[in-house]
């Protein structure tokens, strides 16, 4: 009888284990447990090409080196730091351009994918409904257009905002530089409550750093104003994760987070984002968001099949790896259970449940992005 319950609890755990995610390596809430490649069943060989493609042979391996290539008219792809994390462990890291381990690098977009987990959170506590406008948090424009906007519409990018999502390329016609460097930066929210509606809220799939600074107000006072968002990310999400170390900047007038694009983590840290995310919302038994919500977060927006955007595939506030009938997933390379924080100059955190693999990778890449099908293919192939 011992016999037969055992064995019928080990199956049940098996057919479980995709959806559990358990890991033998424990938590990583003090210090990342390791392992070598080679305990990880990683192929060396293959793996030192992946490096040699992400590091480029340590073309950039200094400080100095990194400041030489940056007066070069032409530029490569620049990375600053690399984390493998697999089934639990972490299996590599190395760092270049004068970074080390407990350096913070800024995240620019990836932050974006921070705030979903931050939301729900405060979901799950019943602090803040998706479903609810954004007027009812905080004062919007009155118009017609501006009361139908959601919270919901903001996770998914379909605000309906004018908002010109440009960067150094086009400078003086950007939203983001404005808002970050220029007249915008003294109030933005002031800035993006100037912004014309183009859409109608919920219809359309326009990808807007605008959408999630509103967001990020909407969240901040939802949790209770002034400094709500930074004192419920320090004591719910990092401090539970065990980040001791982060950063958030807020535009000159100190009254708004640049929660779109200003987190600051050291590769380590981030790594344990997406950890809590593979695990869907779980931390060492400690639930920090429902598993609904993960569903909500990997399920693509409703209008991004309704818009003619270029973009891949985008849930709310990840960018999802999937295949339509409208074009192919973007990383042909990695399964389709990926999902994915991306940022300016090539910043990722890649998330492979199904292969238990967690990738962050922080860059310069101010010039020519690094091909992140490449760099995942040449990871994965190492993968026995």
């Amino acid at each position: 009888m011992k016999t037969s319950f055992l064995a019928i609890l080990s199956l049940f755990g098996t057919l479980l284990c995709p959806f559990l995610s358990f890991s033998s390596a424990g938590w990583p809430t003090y210090s990342w447990p390791t392992r070598s490649l080679a305990q990880a069943g990683i192929d060396e060989n293959k793996f030192s090409k992946f490096l040699d493609y992400t590091f480029l042979k340590g073309k950039f391996g200094t400080l100095e080196d990194c400041i030489a290539a940056s007066k070069e008219e032409e530029k490569d792809f620049q990375t600053n730091s690399l984390v493998v994390i697999k089934d639990g462990y972490l299996v590599y890291e190395q760092y270049a351009c004068g970074y080390k381990k407990h350096h913070k690098h800024i995240l620019w977009s990836v932050s974006k994918s921070i705030m979903a987990t931050l939301v729900g959170m405060a979901k799950f506590e019943d602090r803040i409904d998706i479903t609810r406008s954004v007027s009812s948090y905080v004062e919007v424009p009155q118009t017609q257009t501006w009361e139908q906007m959601k919270v919901d519409d903001l996770m998914r990018m379909s605000s309906g905002l004018d908002w010109r999502e440009k960067y150094e390329d086009s400078p003086t016609d950007s939203d983001v530089i404005n808002t970050l460097y220029g007249s915008g930066s003294d109030d933005i929210i002031k800035y993006i409550f100037k912004r014309p509606l183009k859409h109608i809220p919920g219809e359309r799939f326009d990808y807007s750093t605008g959408d999630t600074e509103l967001l990020t107000h909407v969240l901040n006072t939802a949790l209770g104003g002034q400094e709500a968002i930074l004192d419920f990310a320090h004591d719910n999400l990092f401090g539970t994760l065990g980040i001791s170390d982060f950063t958030i900047e807020k535009d000159s007038s100190g009254q708004h987070f640049y929660g779109g694009s200003h987190f600051y983590l050291t590769p380590r840290d981030l790594a344990k984002i997406g950890l809590l995310n593979k695990h869907r919302g779980l931390w060492d038994e400690k639930r920090l968001y429902s598993t609904d919500w993960y569903d909500y977060f990997t399920t693509e927006a409703p209008s991004w099949s309704k818009s003619d955007t270029e973009d891949p595939i985008y849930g709310a506030l990840w960018w999802l790896n999937r295949d339509t009938e409208e074009r192919n997933r973007p990383y042909p390379s990695a399964p389709e259970d990926s999902f994915f924080a991306e940022g300016h100059f090539g910043q990722i955190l890649a998330v492979i449940p199904s292969l238990d693999l967690i990738v962050v990778r922080n860059g310069s890449d101010t010039e020519k992005e690094i091909d992140m099908d490449k760099f995942l293919a040449l990871l994965i192939r190492s993968l026995r």
